[in-house]
């Protein structure tokens, strides 16, 4: 799913989190065990998102203070079920006091569906949580598209598409965060002294807030590639072999024939050229390929085929040459009848 709720309200706490300079410092190999990766949070933010698009998505929901007056088909008090606010007057529904979490990686504890037993790890998430509620969502960086900056907002935009989604079942949906100020923890933002530093080693940014958002977002979209699509060829180790005969690259003219054929006709590669030997996996010079390996593995050219090489000789030539036996000759049998 491209939205989970955060499970039972439990919002994210950056002592489960190192800081991203942290990790720039250490080599992976110790590293490898290391805790989720922080690499930007802002408080106080405001999310905005398209009316109808709350009312369709259930987990968007959860950015809403909950409806306690809502009871359920019983009688009982729904606490699951959130007061959409009014649209502002830009036509959008503003969820106020929201805390922005740009990770790498986050454990599933916080994010899985009601009813269902918690996974161990989860992939890397961009989470969005109000603490005075408390609920919010997870967005994972595969069902991001685009993450880009619309004026002082960091522009969002999910789907829930895969390979086997029709074009026309696809659902989108847009989120919008405002932010004033944003703690990044990128080694890079804090050796600018672009800010004022915490006490945490972090440097809080005041200015173009959006655009930091958006890098680190970025980031970690690119620690998280798309997975291999089954039945890719490159993938599953069928790759389509490389052509590299003379002209496979391109077409022979009268122009380049030079290029390709020698003075005795025979197709050549050009000089310089290199082809890719298929049956052993190794890349061969233009002299091996027009020439021939002897016992100990150097080149040496082939002799020229003899005059009339690749001919069929007539009945006549063979009889002439002794080749052909009596019985089989042409004409009358030996016999004389």
């Amino acid at each position: 799913m491209a939205i989970q709720e955060l499970y039972n309200g439990e919002t994210p706490r950056k002592v489960e989190y190192d800081p991203l300079y942290l990790y720039q410092q250490q080599t992976p190999a110790s590293y490898s065990n290391a805790k989720p990766r922080l690499h930007a949070y802002a408080a106080g933010a405001v999310v905005k998102i398209v009316p109808r698009q709350w009312t369709f998505d259930g987990p968007l929901q959860a950015l809403t203070i909950p409806d306690l007056d809502s009871e359920d088909d019983d009688g009982l008090e729904n606490t699951f079920e959130h007061a959409a606010p009014p649209p502002g007057a830009d036509g959008f529904l503003h969820c106020p006091d929201v805390e922005v979490w740009v990770t790498s990686k986050y454990a599933a504890d916080h994010i899985r569906p009601l009813f269902v037993q918690p996974l161990t790890v989860r992939g890397s998430e961009l989470i969005l949580s109000r603490p005075a509620i408390p609920s919010g969502i997870s967005m994972s960086y595969l069902s991001m598209p685009i993450a880009g900056v619309e004026g002082d907002k960091l522009y969002i935009q999910l789907s829930d598409a895969d390979e086997d989604t029709p074009d026309d079942e696809i659902t989108i949906t847009e989120i919008r965060v405002i932010a004033t100020e944003v703690d990044s923890y990128d080694q890079g933002d804090i050796a600018s002294g672009a800010g004022t530093l915490n006490a945490d080693g972090s440097i809080k940014i005041t200015t173009n807030v959006s655009t930091v958002l958006q890098r680190a977002v970025t980031a970690c979209q690119e620690e998280n590639p798309d997975p291999p699509v089954i039945g890719d060829e490159e993938q599953d180790g069928d790759a389509m072999d490389i052509d590299t005969r003379p002209g496979a690259g391109g077409w022979i003219t009268s122009e380049n024939m030079h290029e390709y054929v020698d003075e005795n006709g025979n197709f050549r590669l050009p000089n310089g050229e290199f082809a890719f030997d298929n049956d052993e996996g190794r890349v061969v010079a233009d002299e091996e390929v027009n020439g021939i390996l002897n016992g100990n593995g150097h080149v040496e050219e082939q002799e020229p085929l003899g005059l009339g090489a690749g001919r069929t000789r007539t009945a006549a030539e063979a009889v002439a040459g002794g080749t052909l036996e009596e019985a089989d000759r042409p004409g009358p049998s030996a016999s004389g009848t």
